[in-house]
């Protein structure tokens, strides 16, 4: 969506469309009819086009009602028809019968490759990754063979808590680095930063600790610093000194003789604002 909302409306997310007027044929192959029009709906707004209405340069198909031999023939046939300048096949494993087939995926991959070539549009297909914990390449033969004939590959990943990480794992051509997005209540993308790692994740909860200890405190003696980080961290008298001394390295604490203060806005202050 992202993608094709840069080349219908100019620009999205940081990707801009190097040309003007390009046409655009999206092919869905295993959605239910009424979410592919909610996701076109959805593509128009971000776009900044009416949703109750046809965009002339962006043509999109539901075909998941069709087998797969005849799913391949009318994209084929689409291709032929619109003269798309790009075309999103989501779900190109639904294009042959057994992706693990060498022959069917074969054929699948060099019809695509014969179209590009032949009317002169990218191509970007989407295929799902193995669900093995330990093997994540794309599935089956055809996931292989895609990754073997394509001019750029892509992950997509998702984990709990952290935005959705887009990384470029095969590059002919110019590389770029990972980027991020979140899916909002609209279910719309939104631009995300890099999610944090495992010392940032530490160093945010230890600073959320000393704000809210310090919510009611302008500053406090070591004793009373250990105590009151102690009940609201619920951590030990150990790891209390350690993420004191952490505090410091951080910039998140100052002392001045026996006192401790908290420099950042207090906790109450910080929600007000």
């Amino acid at each position: 969506m992202i993608f094709e909302t840069a080349l219908l409306s100019g620009k999205c997310m940081g990707f801009e469309a190097q040309q003007e007027n390009l046409k655009i044929l999206h092919v869905d192959t295993e959605q239910h009819i009424n979410n592919v029009v909610d996701k076109n709906r959805k593509l128009l707004s971000l776009a900044g086009y009416p949703v109750e209405q046809n965009h002339e340069r962006l043509n999109v198909l539901s075909i998941r009602e069709l087998p797969p031999d005849q799913r391949l023939q009318v994209a084929e046939d689409a291709i032929v028809k619109f003269r798309p300048d790009f075309v999103l096949i989501d779900g190109i494993r639904d294009l042959c019968g057994n992706f693990n087939d060498i022959d069917q995926a074969n054929h699948v991959i060099n019809v695509i490759m014969k179209l590009s070539s032949e009317y002169k549009c990218a191509i970007m297909t989407i295929i799902h990754q193995n669900k093995d914990k330990n093997d994540n390449n794309p599935r089956g033969h055809l996931g292989t063979e895609l990754m073997n004939k394509c001019s750029e590959g892509y992950y997509v990943t998702r984990s709990t808590g952290s935005p959705i990480t887009v990384s470029q794992k095969i590059c002919r051509n110019a590389p770029i680095r990972d980027w991020f997005f979140n899916i909002d209540d609209q279910g719309k993308p939104e631009i995300a930063s890099a999610p944090l790692t495992q010392k940032e994740l530490k160093t945010t909860e230890i600073n959320e600790s000393f704000r809210r200890v310090f919510s009611k405190h302008k500053e406090l003696q070591y004793k009373d610093l250990m105590k009151e980080y102690i009940d609201i961290s619920g951590y030990s008298d150990s790891t209390a000194k350690n993420h004191i001394r952490e505090g410091f390295a951080a910039g998140i604490l100052h002392k001045d003789g026996k006192y401790y203060s908290y420099l950042f806005p207090p906790y109450e202050e910080a929600i007000e604002e």
